[in-house]
């Protein structure tokens, strides 16, 4: 063999182990190869592996979301053309925990992929260790992001700290889609009954090109430290957005919120990526859901029903405790539906859904539950007696829950309600956020039964009853009750707001207005007014969709079916990148940033095109 051979020989064969070893193969050419519209998710096989809550509290919440996406390795994409992954994949996903390990000459490709007009997500910690898990001096992407979120070789064990979470002003509070009912008056994050939350956060080191305008949230030490906790920046012709929290972890072990804050401000609002919208027909959508405990009810039915807050035309979820005592057996005082309540139970019957409220005695119920005297087995007794005690009054199964002074066991509660038929339930973890499979201890508790967050008023309380203990006035709680209503409606998501039917006689004018107000913008089609299970059974089925986009010459390719059908499955296109114009069968509408398409009919599959903006 000549010597020009053998030198080109030699460079064949290493160029092909050098792809080898970066896993530029097969798998990886075809993650261009098809053009498939997708949100990219970095990460390392080995700490994934470590960390599966993380993997899995992301693809839940982007599975709830609408969103198709794709978890890859660094080696899978390391070598693909930036200017093509831009337009196939529109936005990256640097996540917390998962993605530690990252070499600097990556970090240098999604700085261009930005420049080129791509869109970054990063989470925590994402590039702070080298290969051999060891810290580095600073991340990957501190100059790119004009702050070091590892500066462990100064501070060593003080790196990470807790800090509360301040909002610099209601703009920015609104852009992350945080509803004013979990902040406090200074803008910090605040939880029901526990007041400002920590949360964990790095002390990062400031680096001398960074813009404090581009901060749009800061972490706050209780010693009075302040850190950047959100950055939101422009670079070249993309997008770059930093939070100081880990977000996957937060979702697996503590609450839901901020990663689906984030992830929807990042996709929705910042990337602007085609997606399906997880709501009915595209709306908001409201859950009112009333809680009938006690014989104090037996007035307080009568009292709305007077005063028109109880309405034939929307449908309330309307969760009953059956039995008739409430804080001991034999105190006479719960509300009796077999007996003197059942007429009270065929007239709520007609103004909604009626729901299961925990197990035949309320206080009781709920305190063996929280003091362990109650284990599985009779809490699915009492569960069900409560169960079959209104079905036999309504006529139908009982799918709803909720449970008496919140007290739900995870995730004993959800599958007892998961085995004996329930779809949904009231829930006071997750505070704030959305219906969805919630997780307890690194794991999703189910898929078969929905969790519904409440709403809160600060930490003073949830329903009217704390909220007057806290002494809020009727004009504050009539704010509040409408801040839900138009908070729904703007971000196309669901909120569940719940209270008794006797603290209605504390806020009769709040509550007016608020049913006034809800009424005449579902009435122009802006709002879902539905029972928890109406919503809980579209997004069971919504999450059984399956969608495919595609990035043709002209435009993009949607390709959609659900063996359940279509029908109020609405796909969101962006404005500043294609044309959408009226499609038979489908309901068109639109806001700033999207055109929404709703299907109605009773097809299961459906192929729909949308060529480019041409300006």
């Amino acid at each position: 063999m000549k010597k020009k051979q053998v030198i080109l020989w030699l460079m064949f064969v290493q160029v092909f182990l050098i792809l080898g070893m970066n896993g530029c193969g097969r798998k990886e050419l075809t993650l261009l190869s098809n053009n498939e519209i997708k949100v990219l998710i970095i990460h390392h096989p080995s700490l994934s592996k470590k960390q599966p809550a993380i993997v899995q509290a992301y693809e839940k919440v982007l599975e709830e979301e609408g969103v198709p996406f794709q978890f890859v390795t660094l080696k899978e994409i390391l070598y693909l053309d930036l200017s093509a992954l831009v337009q196939v994949y529109p936005a990256i996903i640097i996540p917390d925990g998962i993605a530690q390990i990252l070499p600097i000459d990556f970090a240098n490709r999604l700085k261009s992929y930005v420049n080129k007009g791509g869109n970054l997500l990063l989470v925590y910690d994402g590039g702070i260790k080298n290969v051999s898990s060891r810290y580095l001096n600073r991340s990957v992407f501190a100059e790119f992001l004009g702050i070091n979120y590892i500066p462990y070789r100064n501070l060593k064990g003080r790196t990470y700290t807790r800090g509360f979470i301040k909002f610099k002003d209601y703009k920015s509070l609104d852009f992350f889609q945080i509803p004013k009912g979990r902040i406090d008056k200074n803008f910090i994050i605040s939880g029901y009954q526990y007041g400002n939350l920590e949360y964990p956060i790095a002390r990062v080191e400031i680096l001398p090109d960074f813009k404090e305008e581009d901060v749009f949230a800061f972490a706050i030490t209780t010693d009075g430290e302040k850190y950047p906790a959100i950055v939101f920046k422009k670079y070249g012709e993309g997008n770059l957005l930093y939070t100081n929290l880990p977000l996957g972890y937060l979702k697996g072990y503590v609450e839901d919120l901020p990663l689906r804050a984030v992830l929807r401000t990042f996709l929705f609002k910042v990337s602007k990526i085609p997606h399906l919208v997880n709501t009915p027909s595209g709306k908001g959508g409201l859950v009112i859901n009333w809680h009938v405990d006690a014989n104090l009810d037996w007035e307080g039915i009568p009292f709305m029903e007077k005063n028109k807050l109880l309405r034939r035309n929307i449908q309330y979820s309307i969760h009953i405790t059956a039995g008739d005592s409430c804080y001991q057996p034999g105190d006479g005082c719960g509300f009796d539906a077999l007996g003197k309540g059942r007429p009270l139970v065929e007239n709520l019957a007609r103004y909604g859904i009626i729901g299961s409220h925990g197990g035949w005695f309320h206080d009781w119920f709920a305190n063996n539950l929280r003091t362990g005297k109650f284990g599985p087995q009779e809490e699915e007794e009492y569960i069900k007696k409560n169960k079959d005690a209104l079905e036999s009054i309504v006529g139908y199964k009982i799918i709803e829950y909720s449970a008496p002074a919140g007290v739900h066991p995870q995730p004993v509660t959800t599958h007892i309600l998961e085995k004996l038929g329930f779809v949904s339930y009231y829930y006071t973890g997750d505070a704030g956020s959305s219906p969805n499979r919630t997780f307890v201890k690194g794991k999703m508790v189910s898929d078969k039964v929905i969790a519904f967050p409440i709403i809160p008023f600060g930490k003073e309380g949830v329903s009217l009853y704390e909220l007057k203990i806290a002494n809020i006035p009727s004009e504050k709680v009539e704010e509040w009750l409408c801040e839900i209503v138009d908070y729904v409606i703007k971000n196309r998501s669901i909120r569940l707001f719940y209270s008794h039917p006797y603290n209605a006689v504390e806020y009769p004018k709040a509550l007016s207005s608020f049913i006034d107000y809800a009424e005449k913008k579902a009435s122009k089609g802006e709002l879902n007014i539905k029972p928890m299970s109406y919503f809980a059974r579209f997004l069971i089925r919504f999450l059984k969709t399956q969608y495919v986009l595609r990035l043709k010459n002209d435009g993009i390719e949607l390709k959609i079916k659900n063996p359940e059908g279509l029908n109020e499955i609405t796909v969101a296109i962006p404005k500043n990148h294609y044309k959408c114009s009226q499609i038979s069968e489908f309901l068109l509408d639109e806001d700033m940033d999207y055109y929404y398409l709703t299907y109605k009919g009773n097809a299961t599959e459906k192929t729909l095109y949308f060529s480019n903006f041409k300006k």
